[in-house]
């Protein structure tokens, strides 16, 4: 790793979350392989599972932030933020923070992932997975112009 940028206003707790990002810069490029892909994870696969051995990828429903928020316990509420969207089926499990969200676009019969958003939080909860709320994710569309700010550097 060469340098790790955080958003100058992230602010953790203090801002509820708000701008849960970081733009990782590597020295050398990734070789992908299976073990290393382009957004995957390895979390827990089931509330009293192990991670995962091997990466993992899951369909996720979108859910409108407004089913979103009711759903979620009221403490939790505070940490949907603006720049948060949610998705999930009520099951996000230790390990599962950080990992990427894409959305698929189809054109002329060529089909692309794209990274929209990366899994910032959902309730705290005494068992290792958590099924009281949806995930929030990060948008990383309302954090374009840091994320291009420090690409551009690199």
């Amino acid at each position: 790793v060469k340098k790790i940028y955080l958003p100058p206003y992230f602010r953790g707790a203090e801002t509820n979350f708000q701008a849960d990002i970081a733009l990782v810069i590597v020295t050398n490029k990734f070789e992908l392989n299976k073990y290393m892909m382009p957004v995957a994870g390895w979390g827990l696969t089931a509330a009293h599972g192990n991670p995962s051995p091997v990466l993992r990828v899951v369909e996720l429903p979108f859910v409108d932030v407004g089913t979103c928020y009711i759903n979620s316990p009221a403490d939790f509420r505070k940490f949907i933020t603006p720049d948060k969207f949610c998705a999930g089926t009520l099951q996000f499990c230790r390990g599962d923070s950080g990992g990427g969200l894409v959305f698929a676009d189809i054109q002329r019969a060529t089909e692309r992932y794209y990274l929209r958003g990366v899994a910032s939080a959902a309730p705290r909860s005494d068992a290792a997975c958590n099924t009281a709320a949806y995930t929030t994710f990060t948008q990383l569309s309302k954090h374009e112009h840091f994320i291009k700010q420090y690409w551009i550097e690199s």
